[in-house]
Order: structure tokens, then C-alpha cells, then sequence
């Protein structure tokens, strides 16, 4: 390890001219670097206030858009749950009106029956 230089000591008061290896430094120079600093500063402040804002918005959107997802949902669900009723009610009645057609066919049997006589005896009184 290399030993540290021994710097000047700011207090000192035996010091009375600037050491050799020292840059001047210019105080316009320091005034403007402060100017700077503090636009920079205001800069960086607004630029986090209109974040901010930004961020609210977003905020609020996907907030807002939360809302009609769910009431989408909601209203999807409601009317998928109205159409399984309706459809359980529209099979029921199909079924009903199976049931009953059987007992049409029965009775356009007997129908056809009586008719096929009907026309035998036609036939013979009509000889």
C-alpha cells in the first residue's frame, strides 16, 4: 500500500499563498454550476410532478376499466345463467311434445286403421 499524500489543512494558518498544484477556481464558474444545479432541481421537481399526474391517470383508468370488466362479467355471467334456464325450458318442452307425439302416431295409426276399413266396406257396398 502506498502511503496517503499529506494535503494542506484548510485551517491552517501558517498557510498565507496557494499551493503550486492548485487550480483557481473561477466563483462565476461556481455561480453558474449553482444555477444550473437549481433549474436542473426545478426541472427534475416538475418532471415528478407530471409523473405523478401520469401516474393518476393510469390509476384512475385502469381503475375505471376494472369497473366495466367486472360489470361485463357480471352481465355476461347473468345472461349465459338466463340462457341455460331458457334452454332447460325449451328441452323440457321438446321432450313434453315427444311424449305427446307418440300418442299422435298412435292415434294417426288407428286413424288409418279405420280409414283402410272404411274404404273395404266402400268398396263393397259400392260393387
Amino acid at each position: 500500500m502506498h502511503p496517503l499524500p499529506q494535503l494542506p489543512s484548510v485551517l491552517s494558518s501558517s498557510r498565507t499563498s496557494a499551493p503550486q498544484n492548485t487550480v483557481p477556481i473561477d466563483p462565476t464558474l461556481i455561480d453558474e454550476i449553482e444555477k444550473t444545479a437549481e433549474q436542473v432541481s426545478a426541472d427534475v421537481v416538475r418532471f415528478l410532478g407530471n409523473l405523478k399526474t401520469r401516474m393518476d391517470e393510469i390509476t384512475s383508468y385502469t381503475h375505471e376499466s376494472v369497473g366495466v370488466n367486472r360489470q361485463a362479467v357480471n352481465s355476461l355471467s347473468h345472461s349465459i345463467e338466463e340462457s341455460i334456464d331458457q334452454m332447460t325450458g325449451l328441452i323440457n318442452a321438446v321432450d313434453e311434445l315427444s311424449h305427446d307425439m307418440t300418442a299422435v302416431q298412435t292415434l294417426a295409426g288407428e286413424i288409418k286403421t279405420i280409414k283402410d276399413a272404411l274404404d273395404r266396406v266402400e268398396s263393397i257396398i259400392g260393387k
